[in-house]
């Protein structure tokens, strides 16, 4: 017979989800925010020190710095970053050898690179292969943004060099190189396209509504939901379905637009109308979000930092174990335990149990004395879905009675672990993310 447990609210700090400040923002600051993420932006030109040659130490830094909250880490490369706030992206190698730019005025002045020189297409396909060779199995990487075409890596430039913005052949280099060299890593693109479809008004992008991208909105809360096409809710529907449904398999994420970082989350919201926090994270089925001046220490109090707590937990999964169940055989030599699962998200979970994978273990005197593998997988569980996990055995277990426990295993060491949404959450064992079931009966 089924179980029933209660639901209560999953811990807004749950990982790969929620809002977002810079890497090692939040220890510079002092803020104290929940987040389970940190974002980077990196300069190819930190990274990439020869045609083949590669200096890791800021990735490494920004892994590190992430890691030390128990965060994990969403990065980006950029070549081209207006202004004068960030160092210029593009390697010297290339500007040595020869490379066409074209400076520009706009947002503060900076130089967009000849995107279809054979050089430098050369050099980002094998900056990415060796990227991917590096990090694609590291757990404490969480996502990676496309990046490093256009303005901020954003896929667009505009104003005096739109002219330049890469074709959409070498835009389909980039695209082919990352799914080469990521199997693992979940990846996200500026823009949607489908067939003839162009994003950012005149700007061609390459098609991705049949590639395993999802997408980031960096102007989250201003050009998300509306009619304008280069807004991002009708830029998917006019990409077609496989770029609106894209969420049910790749993670959407982006940035709340920096003018209203602190306001959106005020009574009534300080985005424009229509473009509420709620409506554009229900529309887009966002997992998490940048917001930068929210882990500015006193920028949003009261009432406002309620409704951004709020806002962090409407984003992602949520997962409320919502029953169990524990059967003996016949003879009574052999006891098997199935759960229902459902996400009471916006979101699913994109990563499958080759990474993040389920366990049972049975408490017993203090102390837990054994613990299960499980087939089990939170992929793929879409909001409002509920599903019975299936029956697995439970050999060894101890002849007495015992109690049964359930986690998700965050795979980063140190990294915050999954907390259902139950009211049994960490009652049994506390900091490791098992769920209490129950008990389980003597044999």
């Amino acid at each position: 017979m089924q179980v029933p447990l209660t639901y209560q609210a999953s811990p807004i700090d749950n990982p790969l989800k929620g809002l977002v400040p810079f890497v090692n923002q939040s220890a510079a600051t002092g803020a104290t925010f929940p987040h389970s993420l940190q974002w980077a932006y990196i300069p190819l030109s930190a990274v990439m020190t020869g045609p083949n040659t590669f200096d890791w130490t800021q990735v490494e830094g920004a892994l590190k710095n992430a890691a030390a909250d128990g965060s994990q880490l969403i990065l980006r490369f950029y070549l081209d970053y207006p202004g004068t706030s960030m160092p210029k992206g593009i390697p010297q190698w290339l500007l040595n050898g020869g490379l066409t730019v074209y400076p520009y005025p706009d947002n503060g002045g900076g130089t967009a690179p000849n995107y279809e020189d054979p050089t430098l297409q050369k050099a980002l396909t094998t900056f990415i292969s060796n990227l991917g060779a590096r990090y694609d199995p590291d757990s404490r990487l969480a996502f990676i943004q496309a990046g490093l075409l256009g303005w901020w890596g954003e896929w667009h430039n505009g104003g005096t060099v739109t002219a330049h913005y890469a074709s959409l052949t070498t835009q389909q280099l980039v695209l082919n190189a990352y799914q080469s060299a990521f199997k693992t890593k979940k990846l996200m693109v500026r823009y949607a396209a489908g067939t003839n479809n162009t994003a950012y008004g005149a700007a061609p992008c390459f098609r991705n509504d049949n590639l395993p991208f999802g997408y980031h909105d960096d102007a989250f809360c201003f050009y998300t939901v509306g009619t304008p096409l280069w807004y991002m809710v009708p830029q998917q529907q006019a990409a077609g379905p496989g770029a609106v449904n894209k969420w049910q398999t790749c993670p959407f994420g982006g940035e709340i637009y920096p003018d209203y970082g602190t306001t959106v989350w005020n009574t009534p919201s300080g985005a424009p109308a229509g473009q509420d926090f709620a409506t554009c994270a229900k529309a887009t089925h966002a997992s998490w979000l940048g917001d930068w001046k929210l882990f500015t220490p006193g920028a949003v109090t009261g009432t406002a930092l309620a409704s951004a707590k709020a806002g962090a937990q409407l984003l992602g999964y949520e997962f409320f174990v919502a029953s169990y169940e524990t059967l003996n055989n016949a003879s009574r030599t052999q006891t098997t335990a199935d759960v229902t699962l459902k996400n009471t998200g916006i979101a699913p979970f994109y990563y499958d149990n080759t990474t993040w994978p389920i366990q049972l273990a049975a408490f017993s005197g203090g102390k837990i004395v054994e613990t299960w593998s499980t087939p089990w997988s939170l992929t793929g569980i879409l909001p409002g879905a509920s599903v019975q996990l299936p029956a697995v055995p439970l050999p060894n277990r101890p002849t007495g009675s015992f109690t049964l426990l359930m986690r998700a295993v965050n795979p980063m060491t140190g990294g915050r672990q999954l907390r259902f949404a139950n009211t049994t959450q960490d009652q049994t064992v506390a900091g490791a993310g098992w769920l209490t079931l129950g008990v389980v009966p003597a044999l």
